[in-house]
């Protein structure tokens, strides 16, 4: 069966190994956390078919893992890993010479969501490899994640959730070539999806002052542009995300659902909010990333922090859906630094279109073979940012 082994490391500007995780945070309304680890390994094992789509075994293997409680009412890590080793300076301290947490996640062939088996709760797309249908468009969107216990005001009559989306357009490459397994990915057959930065979709506001070249640049990978008027009027529209949206609400489990609104009387704008059948989420922008693909088998080459914009929160941060226990969705920081992870090796065929076709939205039979026979490896290493 396929699988999925990702390593983590540290490496400090002197070149030095570190430890793998400066901190992992627990939801902050519940505890604060202080964790390391030598190496963090996760492991993506596709086990077979079921329910209607893959069924996935999901590890995150810590090793030489330690943990301080920062309060004595944090129960939620208990839950998941026992009892703490000892009780210091009124903290809870935890330490495993190996930490490992896994879950069981069904991957729905026909819409590409993300199950968690044991809750029933939709996790938002798999990441790992691209859908045939978002292989076949030129741009698309990709809900790559939902954190359940993160609250989202859309309106003041209508609340959500947080969701994290992806904006895939062809046209956008890797700025690098890669090497996995031997062979070699030249950029120009990669694709580059990246997380959508705004909390709208469109944006008027009067009397805005100027905007910032920077600013316009960035917004162009996103198929946004910025209009300055004469009257010193700022408008942000993201027609090609708009675009994308319309069609992704056609063939995937969820759909982008505009709200429009005078924030205040020079203030105008669209938010992008993503439903669910009853479910609400607020395309929260909490960090910047880059998800590198291939262009020909769907597979995931690189996922990492986008290093030409400054992290919002100083540190690195992915929330990791896929490790949903209850209504805690675990997170992943890295204080200062840059997360990076790369695909290595694989015993997908690169030569060969395989995990996908353009033109074909249906999973095929060789599509599903080839998923299942995927096996993996990739290295994760986390970059100190050195200003």
């Amino acid at each position: 069966m396929g699988r999925m082994l990702f390593l983590a490391s540290v490496r400090n500007a002197t070149g030095r190994a570190q430890a793998a995780l400066d901190a992992w945070e627990m939801p902050s309304g519940q505890c604060g956390i202080y964790c390391s680890a030598d190496r963090i390994r996760i492991l993506v094992a596709v086990t077979g078919m079921s329910y209607g789509g893959y069924v996935i075994n999901y590890t995150v293997i810590f090793s030489n893992f330690s943990a301080v409680g920062l309060e004595r009412s944090c129960g939620v890590l208990a839950e998941l890993i026992g009892p703490p080793s000892e009780v210091k300076d009124g903290n809870l301290v935890w330490r495993r010479d190996s930490l490992t947490l896994f879950k069981i996640i069904v991957v729905d062939v026909s819409s590409w969501t993300a199950i968690d088996v044991d809750s029933g709760k939709f996790l938002g797309e798999w990441l790992f490899w691209l859908s045939p249908f978002d292989l076949s468009v030129n741009y698309t969107l990709i809900l790559a994640g939902i954190n359940w216990d993160v609250p989202a005001g859309l309106t003041p009559n209508l609340s959500g959730i947080v969701g994290y989306v992806l904006y895939l357009n062809a046209s956008n490459t890797a700025p690098k070539d890669y090497v996995v397994g031997g062979a070699k990915i030249e950029k120009a057959r990669t694709l580059a999806a990246y997380s959508y930065p705004l909390l709208y979709v469109y944006q008027k506001v009067l009397k805005g002052g100027r905007v910032s070249e920077e600013f316009k640049s960035s917004l162009r990978r996103y198929g946004c542009s910025v209009v300055q008027h004469p009257n010193s009027t700022v408008e942000v529209l993201c027609e090609t995300f708009l675009k994308a949206a319309a069609r992704v609400g056609q063939w995937k489990a969820w759909k982008v659902v505009p709200i429009s609104m005078w924030v205040d009387p020079s203030y105008y704008q669209t938010l992008a909010a993503v439903k669910y059948g009853d479910l609400y989420l607020a395309m929260f922008p909490i960090d910047f990333y880059v998800f590198v693909y291939d262009r020909q088998t769907g597979l995931l080459l690189e996922a990492s922090h986008d290093p030409s914009i400054e992290s919002w929160w100083g540190y690195a941060i992915i929330p990791s859906a896929y490790l949903t226990f209850g209504n805690y969705t675990l997170s992943f920081t890295a204080l200062n630094g840059l997360i990076n992870i790369t695909l290595v090796e694989t015993n997908v065929p690169l030569h060969t279109p395989s995990l996908g076709s353009a033109g074909k939205v249906e999973a095929d039979f060789a599509y599903a073979l080839l998923a299942v026979l995927a096996a993996l490896l990739l290295l994760v290493s986390i970059t100190k940012r050195w200003k």
